[in-house]
This record gives C-alpha cells, sequence and structure tokens, in this order.
C-alpha cells in the first residue's frame, strides 16, 4: 500500500506558483526606499529609461511589472540580494 501511495503521488502534477506582479512591483519599490536609492539607481536595477520616472510612481501604487523576463529576474535579483543580507 504505501508503495502504491509513492506511485500516485509521482504522478501527480507539480502546483504552479502564480506571480502577483502588483505585489512584486509595491514590494520592490519598498525594498529600493530601505535602501536609500536614487531614482536614477532604481531605474537603472529595473533596465528602465532614466526618463522613465513616471513608471516607479506607478508601481509604488502597484500597478503590476511588465510580464517582461528581463523586468521579473531585476526583481528577483534585487529580492535575493535582500534575503542573502549583501545589503
Amino acid at each position: 500500500m504505501r508503495c502504491s501511495m509513492l506511485t500516485a503521488r509521482s504522478h501527480e502534477k507539480p502546483e504552479k506558483r502564480t506571480i502577483d506582479r502588483s505585489e512584486l512591483a509595491k514590494m520592490v519599490m519598498k525594498l529600493f526606499a530601505h535602501w536609500e536609492l536614487s531614482t536614477g539607481d532604481q531605474l537603472a536595477l529595473l533596465g528602465l529609461s532614466t526618463d522613465n520616472r513616471a513608471a516607479l510612481t506607478r508601481y509604488r501604487k502597484g500597478t503590476p511589472l511588465a510580464q517582461s523576463r528581463d523586468l521579473l529576474d531585476r526583481v528577483y535579483q534585487a529580492r535575493h540580494t535582500e534575503s542573502m543580507g549583501y545589503i
């Protein structure tokens, strides 16, 4: 019986984690504030143009991050940096 339970579990599909890009946006903006980064540094870390200051305001208000692999990778790298205590 135990073996059949293991087999059944191995065939189950893993749960997909959904990404709430709105929550990520607010989180990364709080992180940048905690780090006391300049506007230019925030834009650079997100890979955005220095002329795109409005994006930071939108992200602070919870506008979802763009569905961009590059942008999401940058946000996850910032989160990892904080969680590892590098800053």
